[in-house]
């Protein structure tokens, strides 16, 4: 998303919140169901413009008795259908799980609807007709009774935890609001009607902690109802001149005494009740308790202005504090999402350098190798530099895409068997290599390292992500002449599962103390400058952490500026005694095995990846046979002789017909090698599902691009080799 568009978003959401917080500020002020109600629904559009959703909707108890629910209030985003007239009189037992979840206070929250299908499969019923893929729903309580609940029907859930606050400070306030309504009007009655007078207040006082009738004309009281410290104050009758003074004193707290004072006025009530029937405030007591207290109108004059009233106290402690607290953790969500924003904004402004620079380093040295045509030295130090830029382009790239594939929850881990020996060897190389050019002497690697199990069952690319990730920053975050030490220890086995420790440490710049507390948070960067070209995007340890959790791992870290860091990471991985078993039988194969003479499918439909796939085959003195797409390739091998290809190398998306598509036709061909002969993607499609939809369709082996010579030289070996047999064609997708 950029810049802009960040912004934008963000606006829109800071006025939603203003309407949010206008329109609650409003319910206090309401005299009747039907003001509430308008306030309600601007409310409810407010929250489904703010979170995203399709619907906002507010349910309340059918019935005394507390066995249906209906839907009471509702607001739907344009396009949406309303449900509110299919939503009336639910039972309880369509929704037994959620209304025991609501009576324990328990939010809601649904990303995947088909995901509830076993465990709440009532709710499931009752939700799956009505389009709902996702939702957030929170109960509302009044008086410590569950009275309802307020939700959002397919909200984004990428912010889920100011939603559930926000629905849950709105609840709540609502919940307040219309109990207190009920018990306004109830009052208001109970006075109306002389005759039950004391029964009705009796019931009602319940409500209140103190309730007072007073005669505004004559400046007269009677407490009706109060505790201890009123009764001994206001006594049972009196002139409100007598105690005026003393009660601002005797029940607001320091700072709250003046507004307190001013709302008690009987100098100005008769015209603050002029236009409404009751004014209220919330106000802080002596000893922390929040109150809210009203004025509510009994009887006029003839000219309307209120004469009889009375003053009704109600301890609103619970409902403050849990308002106050949810008002406090939405500031700090608001702050955090907008911390969070910034953090991003600032990581696009060093994408944008950081992929400009290798890219300028690559046009650069194409510009620099056209002047020096005829000098081998220069002409071979350009394309070492060109290399390096690419492969830093590519690797930026992948962090890119790594950490979103994270945030999304989509990254797949593999399952695997693997050589864990091999594994460090072939990494441990790379990083040798690296070192040495940046001049970081290299220590550890296998040799230095305790392995009793080399054969494992996990995800191996992704460990390689890890070590790489450790290994490239103590590279490039060291000094001339510093050290690298990367080796690995096998703590523990149970028989099934063996742990290992993976310790990278160097002698570089090392971490301030404040840095360590972020170090594996997305797009942090300390701001010291590397000792290679690159200073790199800020997410290669948020995205190693992240990794190292799901496979069930912990990563710790010491560091100390101008000394070093330590990288600790300790994984457990299955043990694959098959194996170990057969360790003796593996496929030996030799990269210098002969490939010449063997004959070749290549499938690619883009002109330079063809050229560039078949100077390396070519390289290998291979027959090289080429198609544009996969229908053009199933057509040829079609129209073949049994055998005439060895092997076939495959591009995926291509038009006409995918490599995926393509690899299917071919594999139902009634003709013996169709089954048989070796599909190797080659293909920019490089994540763990797009390498398992690849062997699914049928293909032998995944190679990503840009093409690993050596590994697709060890694909082709390996594959003729199990192949076990003399065909001289090999085909290639």
């Amino acid at each position: 998303m950029k810049t802009k568009e960040i912004q934008e978003l963000y606006q829109i959401k800071l006025h939603s919140m203003d309407t949010i917080l206008h329109q609650i500020s409003l319910m206090d002020q309401v005299e009747n169901e039907q003001e509430l109600s308008e306030i309600i629904h601007s409310l409810l559009q407010a929250i489904g413009n703010y979170t995203g959703a399709d619907r906002v909707y507010v349910f309340d108890w059918e019935t005394d008795q507390k066995d249906s629910l209906s839907n009471a209030f509702e607001w739907c985003a344009d396009g949406v259908a309303p449900e509110i007239d299919n939503l009336q009189a639910i039972p309880v037992s369509s929704m037994p799980n959620w209304v025991k979840r609501f009576e324990n206070k328990e939010v809601i929250v649904i990303h995947d609807l088909e995901a509830t299908k076993n465990s709440e499969p009532e709710e499931y019923e009752l939700l799956k007709t009505q389009e709902i893929c996702s939702l957030i729903a929170v109960p509302i309580y009044a008086n410590h009774q569950m009275n309802g609940f307020i939700g959002v029907d397919n909200p984004d859930l990428r912010q889920n935890e100011i939603s559930i606050t926000l629905l849950s400070d709105v609840g709540g306030h609502l919940g307040c609001v219309r109990e207190n309504l009920k018990s306004t009007v109830l009052l208001k009655k109970a006075l109306d009607e002389a005759t039950k007078r004391s029964e009705i207040i009796a019931a009602i006082a319940t409500l209140y902690v103190t309730i007072v009738q007073a005669n505004v004309k004559e400046r007269t009281y009677e407490l009706l109802k109060g505790h201890d410290l009123v009764q001994k104050i206001l006594r049972q009758k009196g002139k409100i001149d007598d105690v005026m003074e003393r009660l601002p004193t005797a029940f607001a707290a320091q700072e709250e005494r003046k507004k307190y004072r001013e709302f008690l006025d009987f100098d100005t009530l008769t015209e603050r009740l002029r236009n409404t029937n009751f004014v209220s405030i919330e106000f802080m007591g002596v000893n922390g308790e929040w109150r809210l207290a009203r004025f509510i109108v009994k009887s006029r004059d003839a000219h309307g202005n209120a004469v009889d009233v009375l003053y009704v106290v109600r301890d609103i402690t619970e409902e403050k504090s849990r308002e106050l607290m949810y008002q406090k953790q939405l500031k700090e969500s608001m702050e955090d999402a907008h911390r969070a924003n910034l953090s991003k904004t600032a990581f696009l402004r060093r994408m944008s350098h950081d992929i400009r620079t290798p890219l300028n380093g690559i046009v650069g040295m194409i510009h620099i190798a056209e002047k020096y045509n005829n000098d081998v030295v220069k002409l071979r130090e350009c394309r070492k530099k060109v290399l390096q830029s690419a492969d830093y382009l590519q690797n930026l790239i992948n962090n890119v895409l790594d950490i979103s594939k994270l945030e999304s929850g989509s990254l797949v881990l593999e399952h695997k068997s693997f050589d864990l020996a091999e594994l460090l060897r072939n990494n441990l190389t790379v990083v040798a290599m690296s070192a040495y050019e940046n001049g970081v002497r290299f220590e550890g690697g296998v040799e230095a390292s305790t392995i009793r199990h080399r054969y494992l069952i996990g995800s191996p690319v992704h460990l390689s992500r890890v070590l790489m990730n450790l290994s490239s920053n103590a590279i490039k975050y060291n000094h001339f002449h510093g050290t690298v030490n990367v080796h690995c220890e096998e703590l523990s086995d149970d028989g099934n599962i063996a742990v290992f420790q993976f310790v990278c440490s160097d002698t570089g710049l090392g971490m301030s103390e404040e840095f360590q507390k972020h170090a594996f948070d997305a797009f942090a960067q300390e701001g010291k400058q590397s000792t290679t070209t690159f200073s790199g995007s800020g997410l290669g340890l948020s995205i190693v952490k992240d990794i190292v959790e799901r496979m069930g791992g912990t990563i710790e870290l010491e560091s100390e500026e101008n000394v070093g860091s330590t990288f600790t990471v300790t994984v457990p991985f299955e043990i694959d005694y098959l194996a170990e078993n057969n360790d003796s039988q593996k496929d030996s194969y030799s990269q210098d095995r002969d490939l010449s003479g063997k004959r070749v499918l290549l499938v690619e439909d883009n002109v330079i990846n063809m050229e560039i796939a078949h100077a390396i085959l070519e390289e290998e003195h291979l027959n090289i046979t080429e198609a544009k797409n996969g229908k053009e390739a199933f057509e040829i091998f079609q129209n073949s002789r049994l055998d005439e290809y060895d092997v076939i190398i495959m591009d995926v998306m291509m038009p006409v017909m995918d490599g995926l598509e393509a690899t299917k036709a071919i594999r139902m061909l009634e003709r013996e090698d169709a089954k048989k002969i070796p599909i190797i993607a080659m293909t920019a499609n490089a994540f763990e599902e797009d390498r398992k939809a690849c062997l699914e369709a049928g293909m032998n082996e995944h190679i990503g691009k840009p093409i690993d010579i050596p590994q697709l030289k060890r694909a082709i070996t390996k594959l003729l080799t199990k192949r076990g047999s003399k065909r001289k064609n090999i085909i290639i997708h």
